[in-house]
């Protein structure tokens, strides 16, 4: 690692390196043990050993420490296996757990002036983090800010719970951007666009110390997300290995959204009229009462469950989708309907702008929300 001392709740990147000869015939594996306080970005840190070979062995992971103090490294495990014996060497010793690692609590208020627009339009605002009262708690989720974890409750219940405040300040955008579907991915012009809008974005924003709320999606498909993040590597790293088309697994143009159900059944109320066909009155009357059975028994989808829980967390200033606007557009319109129910501003970004049979998929949901080039 290059610094000793991290504040609480950043990542930093572990580099393990071992040296050891290796024979033939003998399987070799190294288990890293987990740090006392901290959170890693793996299931378990067990690295298998290469061919015979004197040059080192390079290990790397990411490791978050959530408890503030000086800890130590817990050290590793090298375990040697052939085809009748298991035996491991337990490496404990202080020169395998060096360094001492200092993490500093971070504070709850900052006066750093930053600025939170994305589109060119400065607003210098003093920074803070948090509100100054508490409202609630609730129990942790994958993703929380650590520095929201309230330790006195959570040692009581033994259960992580987190503060939520009854005021927030000074939110940064969340950009969202919607990778091609692999199979119908023909505008690759368009798609190199977006990912040279994307890293402007990205390095623009980390370059002026500002933190960067990323998800990636694909169509329904929640690819990955990275949530009050300013490590540049980190970023690029997830743009390297998922920024592509994408197989969309799910898709939601099957599902009718509650909206136009309710207005299918307002639609069916006002033709059956005493003048009307009876066969088809009847009919209608059927469909109504099997709607309204569909209204009672379903739910919001998957996808726009996820969509609201991290608005809920993020309560970004403002939200930037990036997509090529292909096929079905269902995705971007729960989206649309979320970020209006939360009173979220709204932009779209696409290289498609400009075209017709594009604005006519949107035009029945767009209203006050901007639609612009990249």
């Amino acid at each position: 690692m290059e610094k000793k001392i991290i504040k609480q709740g950043k990542q930093v990147k572990i580099i393990v390196e071992i040296t050891i000869h290796k024979t033939n015939n003998l399987a070799i594996n190294y288990l890293e043990k987990i740090t006392p306080g901290c959170t890693i970005d793996q299931n378990e840190l067990l690295y298998p050993i290469p061919e015979p070979k004197y040059n080192p062995v390079v290990f790397t992971y990411w490791l978050t420490p959530i408890i503030h103090g000086n800890t130590r490294f817990a050290g590793g495990k090298l375990i040697f296996s052939d085809f009748f014996f298991i035996l491991s060497l337990d490496l404990s010793g202080k020169r395998y757990t060096n360094p001492n690692l200092k993490v500093e609590p971070v504070p709850q208020f900052g006066n750093e002036k930053q600025t939170i627009r994305l589109d060119g339009i400065e607003s210098g605002v003093f920074s803070l983090l948090e509100g100054i009262s508490t409202h609630s708690f609730r129990e942790y989720h994958p993703g929380d800010d650590l520095r929201r974890i309230d330790w006195k409750l959570s040692a009581k219940h033994k259960t992580l719970y987190v503060r939520e405040y009854s005021n927030i300040h000074n939110n940064l955008p969340l950009i969202i951007v919607d990778l091609p579907d692999k199979d119908h991915c023909d505008n690759n012009e368009g798609f190199q666009k977006i990912l040279h809008s994307i890293t402007g974005i990205i390095y623009t924003t980390i370059e002026n110390r500002l933190n960067l709320n990323l998800l990636l999606i694909s169509g329904p498909n929640i690819i990955d997300v990275l949530l009050d993040e300013n490590n540049y590597e980190i970023v690029m790293e997830l743009l390297r290995s998922k920024f592509h088309p994408s197989i969309r697994v799910k898709h939601l143009y099957r599902v009718k959204p509650r909206s136009k159900i309710r207005q299918d059944i307002k639609n069916m109320k006002e033709n059956c009229i005493p003048t009307s066909n009876t066969i088809i009155c009847e009919f209608n009357k059927k469909k109504i009462q099997f709607f309204y059975k569909v209204l009672m028994d379903s739910k919001n989808n998957r996808f726009t469950m996820e969509i609201s829980k991290i608005l809920h967390l993020v309560s970004p200033a403002e939200i930037f989708v990036f997509s090529l606007c292909e096929g079905d557009l269902s995705h971007i319109q729960e989206i649309i309907l979320e970020a209006r129910y939360q009173k979220i501003p709204f932009r779209l970004k696409t290289p498609v702008e400009n075209n017709v049979r594009f604005r006519e998929n949107l035009g029945q949901i767009i209203k006050s929300e901007i639609i612009e080039g990249v």
